[in-house]
């Protein structure tokens, strides 16, 4: 359940990151690059730098989502400030 849990929390929180990705760089292909990194980087955090996420204790892992999600829609918040004020709509 936890897996689960997690696994939406962050398709939910990284969603509107990817959203302004493309909106930013009018094209798909920020977004597409955006992607693969956010997968990469959160295969290789979690496989070198976490425990396994059922081994971590059940006070933890949420706090630490949630921590996660917030950090990704503030850097979707930024992006799409960023794309308003450079293209100026």
């Amino acid at each position: 359940m936890r897996d689960a849990t997690a696994y939406l929390l962050a398709v939910f929180a990284v969603g509107p990151l990817l959203a302004a990705l493309r909106e930013a760089g009018a094209s798909v292909w920020p977004a597409v690059l955006g992607h693969g990194l956010l997968n990469s980087l959160r295969v290789a955090l979690e496989q070198n730098l976490t425990v396994p996420l059922e081994e971590r204790p059940a006070s933890g892992w949420l706090l630490l989502e949630l921590v996660a999600c917030v950090l990704w829609l503030g850097a979707a918040v930024a992006v799409r400030r960023l794309a308003v004020s450079r293209v100026g709509r």
